[in-house]
């Protein structure tokens, strides 16, 4: 049994020495084994586990303050039509200076009236032109001869079928002015008889077309895949395929239909 130095715990080299080598304390003769006690229990040797990490501080953040509830709304209403005055016809005004306008009820009547009283002061002026050739030549034989000679053209009096035409082309632009003249002047009296001198209310829902202002319905195109407004939406007259107005137009020189891409190409 090997010796154990009581001062510095170093064995001796054998069991004979006396003195121990280190500091020299020599061995006693009886000597306890020594016991070496553990003070701190053993532990496993792995490793750490790592902190958990600490989580951020919370933020408490205050909190707007509550919008105001909208106000209801009220219903669109427009404004009263406006009347629109008739334009008066006062006995007072230099324009106007009659009472009641005969011609705008006897308009046709005096056009025809005056053609006729055209047709008459020419027709007129030409027998006077001819009477007066026949009695300036001196005997009636002549006119006859010169007749069946091929020389009746010359005594035709072509001014005055000038006069005819021009005078009735004339007339008749000067009778279309005042029939449209009277046209205009009858309309706004005529609209304020229909409404009976009352302001007419319309609402939104009663205007023709009103959609209430509502955005058109997007949709996507058959074709290419576009997001356009469903009325932009047209159909091929070939192939019945819808389209956008980029995958679908009107085409043709003579006769245009509504042709896609497609068929134009294998046409």
């Amino acid at each position: 049994m090997a010796r154990i130095c009581p001062n510095c715990g170093r064995p001796a080299i054998d069991e004979q020495s006396q003195f121990c080598n280190k500091c020299g304390t020599p061995f006693p003769d009886d000597q306890p084994k020594k016991v070496v006690v553990r003070t701190m229990p053993r532990m496993a040797e792995t490793p750490q586990a790592p902190p958990e990490p600490s989580l951020p501080p919370v933020q408490i953040y205050a909190e707007p303050p509550a919008a105001p509830a909208p106000a209801p709304l009220r219903p669109k209403v427009r404004a009263p039509a406006k009347k629109v005055p008739a334009r008066a016809m006062s006995p007072e005004s230099p324009a106007l200076p009659f009472k009641k306008l005969i011609a705008r009820d006897f308009i046709k009547p005096m056009y025809w009236l005056g053609v006729l009283c055209i047709l008459v002061v020419v027709f007129s002026a030409i027998s006077a032109d001819l009477a007066k050739t026949g009695t300036g030549t001196g005997s009636g034989t002549e006119p006859e001869s010169d007749a069946s000679s091929g020389d009746f053209l010359s005594a035709i009096p072509f001014f005055w079928i000038g006069v005819m035409v021009f005078a009735n082309l004339f007339w008749r632009v000067l009778c279309e002015t005042s029939a449209m003249v009277f046209a205009q002047n009858a309309v706004p009296a005529a609209a304020n008889d229909a409404r009976g001198g009352e302001q007419e209310w319309l609402s939104d829902e009663e205007i023709p077309g009103y959609n209430g202002g509502a955005a058109d319905e997007m949709v996507s195109c058959p074709r290419c895949g576009k997001i356009v407004p469903a009325e932009e939406l047209e159909t091929c007259d070939e192939c019945g395929i819808q389209g956008c107005s980029s995958c679908v137009r009107k085409m043709g020189l003579l006769k245009s239909k509504w042709t896609c891409k497609d068929c134009f190409q294998k046409k």
